[in-house]
């Protein structure tokens, strides 16, 4: 049995500032727990949890950036401040989850400012070399906003929605008839936002965004309606709403880094198995062109205020889990293989265009 240890602080190696893009930025100080032989050999893989001792001083900053990895801050000595998306006063006792791509940074209170940096995953400065962060210039903290975007999209195209479309099972050629009529009304839905969208913007600089050449949007809406279910009808109502309530630029994110992303990929990776498994009556819209527009999008959303990109994420990520709940809803009818009949009985009294106005 090995021996127990007591490793010091100070036995550990560290580093006072990073290179990142030509320029050097303070860090205070770092000691990643893996620059100890010992630390190393006892912590579990690095792909799993890393760790790090970190200091400010007294009125030293630590530039806001941005990672593509789930970390946590625990305030174990000393105070300070908050810098970037969350401005505030931070303590001892305190603990700070910075999800992927939210932009922060600290400075250190009269007492410093002493924590530890905890990464689900290989630490951020292990290898001080490629550091794994991205300092927040107007670029930088759009890249994350499209960062985390894509892992939400990607979670997304990996889900059973999928998996069930691409399955040559016989036994799930009725859910799949079953999800298209459900599917027919999600997307008509989607095509009357695209008219909400526009007739609410009043912005000529956002105007683009929110017109589409008729080539671009897919199939006009069926002329039978489809298979109406009450959860997917709220779920279409919620996203009707929004183009009420947000901004041009939030609009701007949910219709084409959400909507137009999950269309596209349902276009690419659904319809072929679904057609070869001979499925009739869907045809997806792809909102706004799909990734056609990325260039505009991105110049539109560009060189926003941190608070603003922070907001876009919550944005983005209320949108990606509502995505969620209709594949889910989906995926749920297709297990059951309901008789057409008796999604009726789920759905609302109004239609949509009544619905969201009332």
């Amino acid at each position: 049995m090995d021996p127990m240890r007591v490793i010091s602080r100070d036995s550990i190696p560290r580093i006072q500032d990073v290179s990142h893009d030509g320029q050097v930025h303070n860090l205070g100080e770092l000691r990643d727990f893996r620059w100890s032989d010992l630390l190393k050999e006892f912590m579990p893989d690095p792909a799993e949890f890393s760790v790090s001792w970190v200091r400010l001083l007294h009125g030293e900053v630590l530039e806001p950036h941005v990672h593509l990895i789930e970390s946590m801050m625990i305030i174990y000595a000393g105070s300070g401040g908050m810098l970037g998306a969350l401005e505030r006063p931070i303590a001892q006792g305190d603990v700070i989850v910075v999800p992927i791509g939210s932009p922060h940074g600290f400075v250190g209170g009269p007492d410093g400012l002493y924590a530890l940096s905890i990464q689900f995953g290989e630490g951020l400065y292990t290898s001080p070399d490629k550091p794994r962060v991205h300092f927040t210039s107007g670029d930088d903290l759009l890249d994350g906003l499209l960062a985390y975007n894509d892992l939400r999209l990607r979670d997304y195209v990996e889900g059973p929605l999928f998996r069930l479309f691409e399955s040559g099972d016989p036994e799930h050629s009725r859910g799949r008839a079953v999800q298209v009529e459900a599917l027919q009304f999600w997307f008509d839905g989607m095509q009357r936002l695209r008219h909400t969208s526009r007739a609410t913007c009043t912005d000529p600089r956002y105007a683009a965004a929110f017109s589409a050449d008729e080539k671009d949007a897919g199939s006009a809406p069926a002329d039978s309606p489809g298979q109406r279910d009450g959860a997917i009808e709220a779920i279409t109502a919620w996203f009707a709403y929004q183009m009420y309530v947000l901004d041009n630029a939030e609009k701007v994110a949910l219709v084409h880094l959400v909507l137009a992303n999950a269309t596209t990929a349902y276009s690419k990776r659904a319809t072929p198995s679904r057609k070869s498994a001979g499925d009739q009556g869907v045809t997806p819209q792809n909102v706004y062109g799909g990734t056609q527009r990325a260039g505009l999008v991105e110049a539109l959303l560009r060189d926003e205020s941190p608070r603003t990109y922070a907001r876009l994420k919550e944005v983005i990520g209320e949108a990606w889990d509502m995505v969620a709940a209709v594949t889910d809803r989906l995926t749920e009818l297709a297990a059951t293989n309901r008789p057409t009949g008796s999604l009726a009985s789920l759905s609302t009294s109004l239609p949509l265009s009544r619905s969201v106005g009332s």
